[in-house]
């Protein structure tokens, strides 16, 4: 990293412009199909892939496998792909969503459907699968008793070996009766369970419309302990499609308590979207991203959104409970259909999907782009969940590929840069002080284009603080304020001329007992002594209540900014701060 000493300044808000050139080789993104499944190994791949730290993947299909209900499989570094394991009998089958991993290399996910159960839809397992391949089930769900059925989404493992996740229906409310086979059934709202590393389930929540509904997704787990997750309707009872609400967004804190921290407002053409169907993501502030797959701004129809509806939305909600929406999907452009699944976040803030056949990337800046376009059936309507490697690489399934039974894919993503945020030390300061930032450059995906920064304050009101960027390892922002020490200064200085002045007085007074010529000098050196001190008491000289002016107290936002133009485009990227200033 090298930092050229070039600045510049403008009269309204002084800026600090100084380029910071990153070295090393260009990036060309690329599209790469891994594997292309055949039958026996696997067909109809679903979920997100699951890294392991030596670069393998790993990943469930829902059908094919020795008994057409599924398989887990292993794609290991050099592309080689191997069945792991494959379901049936007492393992159930028809696993929906992707592994998670413990430490010890025990893979944990779950099925959708379970042999034993006798509800209509089936009732699903959470197994176990050791380093070797053996599986176990850990918990076969009831159906439509209290502990749920159907767990359609990913298991999140915590620290303590304890397992979450949710069931899409189950829990014994009442949402709808369904006569699939002549047999009227009651399918409750879904619930949130629990599996303790004994092995012993427990339910922490079963739904009930109005705090949500069909929890399709998995959960999100915070360095506190807390658990976010979205229902795919409840709510507000706003969608006229579903009759059940538009969606929510919950959270249960680490003593199991149970809240709605949001009701997307709906309905299918809401201006906030509706019907949630994939796992949040959380970064590390604590704001949760989301997609819905209705709603949103009006756009033209999108065939895979019931009744006409908008083509869902990617929005934001804040720690505080503010939501807002950061995208409004568009039907003509590349994205036909609403996502249908979660995004995942970069270093540099970067967010990035699947919708309707198509890979998306929405920048920081709230940008959003189409990186890769599916074709041919089913997979242009693919809404699935992705996989990120800390080199930027893009791992996803599409359920056809060319042999019509789905494939791995690889996807390179575009280089970037990030400002991370800046620590002004300290954050308050009185008139006069300075604060200081170390500037730090997040890079992604073999960022190496020369970057040129900015500093500037606002307000910028007369004395107000001025911004700069200094060279270094690291870099340091530079944030100036003006203080009365000054005055303090010249009243010393008036206070010494004094001094010198009162004797020379006496001096005035005794020439006038002398000759006429000395007289005449004595009162010569008196007048340019007072002309000295008028001088120095006009400039502030006079005391510590002098005019200089100063600061003004308040709070001020710190932006640096940071352009790139070359082999990336033009990018822009930028972070704030607050000064205050007493």
């Amino acid at each position: 990293m090298k930092l050229a000493n070039w600045t510049s300044a403008t009269a309204i808000a002084l800026c600090t412009v100084l380029t910071l050139l990153l070295a090393g080789p260009a990036q060309t993104q690329t599209f790469t199909v891994l594997h292309d499944f055949t039958g026996p190994d696997g067909a109809q791949p679903h979920g997100a892939l699951l890294l392991d730290p030596a670069g393998n993947l790993y990943g469930v299909t829902m059908k094919g496998g020795a008994q057409n209900t599924g398989t887990v499989f292993k794609l290991d570094t050099a592309g080689n792909e191997s069945v792991v394991y494959s379901f049936g009998g007492q393992s159930g089958g028809r696993p929906n969503a992707g592994l998670v991993r413990d430490a010890a290399g025990n893979f944990y996910g779950t099925t959708t459907f379970s042999y034993t159960c006798q509800a209509v839809y089936g009732c699903g397992n959470v197994f176990k699968m050791d380093p070797a391949g053996n599986v176990t089930v850990l918990h076969t769900f009831g159906g439509s008793s209290s502990d749920g059925a159907n767990p359609v989404g990913p298991v999140v493992l915590d620290s303590a070996g304890n397992l979450f996740g949710a069931t899409f229906t189950g829990g014994g409310t009442r949402c709808q009766r369904d006569g699939a086979g002549g047999k009227l059934v009651i399918v409750g709202c879904g619930t949130l369970f629990k599996i303790d590393a004994n092995g012993q389930e427990s339910v922490l929540h079963a739904f009930g419309i109005t705090d949500g509904a069909y929890p399709s997704a998995g959960l999100v787990q915070d360095t506190a302990g807390n658990l976010f997750g979205t229902a795919y309707q409840g709510g507000l009872e706003n969608c006229k499609f579903s009759g059940l609400g538009c969606g929510t967004v919950f959270k249960v804190d680490t003593t199991g308590q149970f809240s709605v921290l949001y009701s997307l407002q709906g309905g299918e053409l809401g201006p906030d979207g509706a019907y949630p169907l994939g796992t949040v993501t959380l970064d590390p502030a604590g704001t949760l991203y989301a997609t819905t797959s209705s709603g949103g701004a009006p756009q033209p129809a999108c065939p895979s959104v019931p009744q006409g509806g908008s083509c869902g939305t990617i929005f934001q909600l804040t720690p505080a409970g503010k939501e807002a929406v950061l995208y409004s999907f568009k039907g003509l452009l590349g994205i036909p259909g609403g996502p249908g699944a979660g995004m995942v976040r970069d270093a540099a803030g970067n967010l990035y999907g699947f919708a309707g056949g198509a890979i998306f990337k929405l920048d920081s800046t709230g940008q959003l782009s189409v990186l890769f376009t599916l074709t041919g059936y089913p997979d242009d309507a693919t809404s699935d969940d992705l996989a990120l490697d800390a080199n930027g690489n893009l791992y996803g399934l599409s359920p056809n590929g060319a042999t019509g039974f789905g494939n791995v894919f690889k996807l390179t993503t575009p280089p970037d840069f990030a400002i991370g945020a800046l620590a002004l030390a300290p954050a308050t300061v009185a008139a006069g002080s300075s604060a200081t930032a170390a500037l730090d450059v997040i890079t992604v995906s073999g960022f190496n284009d020369t970057l040129k920064f900015a500093c500037s304050v606002s307000p910028q009101p007369a004395q107000g603080p001025q911004c700069s960027i200094s060279t270094g390892t690291p870099a340091r922002v530079t944030v100036t304020t003006s203080g009365p020490s000054a005055r303090g200064t010249s009243s010393s200085g008036g206070s010494r001329a004094y001094a010198l002045w009162l004797p020379l007085l006496g001096l005035v007074g005794i020439g006038s007992l002398g000759s006429k010529q000395r007289r005449i000098k004595t009162m010569l050196l008196g007048c340019v002594l007072c002309l000295g001190i008028a001088s120095q008491v006009a400039c502030g000289g006079g005391g510590s209540s002098g005019g200089h002016p100063v600061t003004p107290a308040g709070a001020y936002t710190i932006t640096v900014t940071g352009t790139s133009s070359a082999a990336t485009g033009s990018l822009v990227r930028s972070t704030k701060t607050t000064l205050t200033v007493q």
